[in-house]
């Protein structure tokens, strides 16, 4: 992919190979997490009616106290997986994924983005040494995270990437007065937290 990256970047290939990274943005957590997975199925109730335990199991499996039990069976895990690539794909559960007290902030006061990150003007003019790994402890506007935000809830982790380098690209890049298009294409070592000026 490294090769077209000037003349003609591969803004879907770039776009699934950072879902999981779009997912981390949204939620602040990975997509595996059984918590996670658990609020955004609507909780304990209706993850032990869809994995068929009972709500008590359910509770265990994402307890932090020490009757914890170490993970679903098999079963129930494929039931929850099935349920959460449902969700995922969504507007109703995208809109129940993103709906957080962290994205409410995001929203309102942007964030903070830390972390490397492969990225860089993805432009005709420019030259390939131009994207390259990147260090950043950088504000992300309000702006930009509703943006990305509304995205997800509409079309998903493709229209989230392609909301938050567009919009980005667009403020870092003051509306084309440094250069056309930034693009980031591995955002997999980002971290992204509400910008609330308490460092």
């Amino acid at each position: 992919m490294a090769e077209d990256i000037i003349d003609e970047p591969d803004r879907d290939g770039y776009a699934a190979a950072n879902r999981d990274a779009i997912y981390r943005l949204i939620t602040g957590s990975r997509p595996d997490d059984l918590g996670e997975i658990v609020r955004a199925l609507g909780g304990t109730r209706e993850v032990a009616r869809i994995t068929g335990r009972s709500q008590r199991t359910v509770q265990r499996w994402i307890t932090t106290a020490t009757q914890r039990i170490a993970a679903p069976r098999p079963d129930a895990r494929d039931a929850l997986n099935t349920a959460f690539g449902q969700a995922r794909s969504t507007r109703e559960g995208r809109q129940r994924i993103a709906a957080t007290r962290r994205a409410t902030l995001m929203r309102h006061h942007g964030a903070r983005m830390r972390g490397a990150a492969r990225s860089g003007p993805v432009t005709a003019a420019g030259t390939r040494a131009y994207v390259k790994n990147r260090v950043w402890n950088h504000g992300v506007g309000a702006d930009t995270m509703n943006a990305t935000f509304d995205a997800y809830i509409e079309g998903g982790d493709q229209a989230a990437f392609a909301a938050f380098n567009g919009s980005f690209g667009d403020n870092y890049g003051s509306d084309g007065a440094y250069f056309d298009e930034f693009l980031f294409t591995d955002m997999s070592g980002l971290f992204f937290t509400p910008d609330t000026g308490a460092d």
